[in-house]
């Protein structure tokens, strides 16, 4: 496990072998194509259920939306972050 902290302050744990994944890859492909919805199963393949509810709550604003904009940034630094040499 990897633990990781991201520009927007929110740090997890993540399985360093978590992106050797090809049904991954598809949904971030998805995700590059323009297909937001593909976030939510990057998001569970990468951090399981809770965590990424835990990602939401942390984004949310006051209003209570999760911007997908601030979701799709949040993705690529873990992925970043993951798949840094330490």
């Amino acid at each position: 496990m990897k633990k990781i902290k991201i520009e927007c302050g929110f740090a997890c744990e993540v399985d360093e072998n978590v992106l050797d994944n090809m049904e991954l890859l598809e949904k971030l492909v998805e995700v590059e194509e323009g297909k937001p919805a593909a976030l939510i199963p990057s998001l569970d393949m990468i951090l399981g259920k809770e965590k990424r509810k835990e990602l939401y709550d942390h984004l949310r604003t006051a209003d209570g939306r999760v911007p997908v904009k601030d979701t799709t940034r949040a993705l690529a630094q873990i992925i970043k972050a993951v798949g840094a040499k330490n």
